[in-house]
């Protein structure tokens, strides 16, 4: 497989205008998406609590939101008082943040990003890192621009849910690579990043089906799928949340 041709072709689907403009008109407007908007912002601002509790006895706390898409964490990071950096590779997606938010924004590759070493207190990277072949390599610019100590908050796909199985069908149909998507392990993750200078202080696993698809079912399907997912192993799950510190 080409990952060069992976990458490429990821970032040039990511940056169509209209790529942007679904984001923030349509992905979470309905029943389901909201379901889904909501439980992944109670997931990562309660990995943040200890820092809410900073921020609360007056202490500034700096934030990276990358890739920040339309300002969904952006604007709840920058209302909690964060000190919040968005940062993205579309310029599209960050005009959008830049009138629902009043943060600082960059544009950049999460590759190679113009950080100093060790620059924020807490990194968030949420439905990103399965977009490429190589997270390993994204995780660990993420890590160089936390500061030791700092907190890396972030998602996976997990290998062996339904969705695994569901690109593998869909990939045999696909000419290109812009949907083409990463699943590992919780095991086989923790093996590419031992070497990276972290320490896994949580995981915890979410849905049961395709996130956007939520936002297309009917309101007792979503509640259907609400009940399964209390049964549902946590590495049958779609997506894990991850929260780890830099040493």
């Amino acid at each position: 497989m080409n990952n060069k041709k992976w990458i490429q072709e990821k970032k040039e689907g990511y940056t169509k205008r209209k790529v942007a403009l679904y984001y923030d008109k349509k992905r979470f407007s309905n029943y389901g998406g909201r379901y889904v908007d909501n439980k992944e912002k109670a997931i990562v601002t309660s990995y943040l609590k200890d820092e809410l509790s900073s921020i609360a006895r007056g202490k500034k706390v700096s934030l990276l939101d990358v890739p920040c898409g339309t300002g969904r964490f952006a604007v709840l990071f920058s209302n909690k008082g964060f000190n919040v950096t968005a940062a993205d590779y579309s310029q599209d997606m960050l005009d959008i943040t830049a009138k629902r938010a009043k943060v600082k924004l960059v544009k950049c590759d999460a590759y190679n990003m113009p950080f100093k070493k060790g620059k924020f207190d807490v990194v968030v990277s949420i439905r990103f890192l399965f977009h490429y072949p190589n997270p390993e390599n994204i995780l660990k610019e993420l890590v160089r621009v936390t500061k030791n100590g700092g907190i890396l908050v972030f998602c996976t796909l997990n290998k062996y849910s339904v969705r695994y199985f569901i690109e593998i069908i869909l990939d045999l149909f696909r000419k290109s690579k812009e949907h083409k998507l990463k699943f590992v392990t919780e095991k086989e993750l923790n093996e590419k990043i031992k070497n990276l200078g972290v320490k896994i202080l949580t995981t915890e696993s979410m849905f049961v089906i395709p996130t956007q698809m939520y936002g297309k079912l009917p309101k007792f399907m979503v509640k259907f799928f609400m009940f399964i997912e209390k049964f549902t192993p946590d590495n049958l799950k779609i997506l894990r949340y991850w929260k780890v510190s830099k040493k």
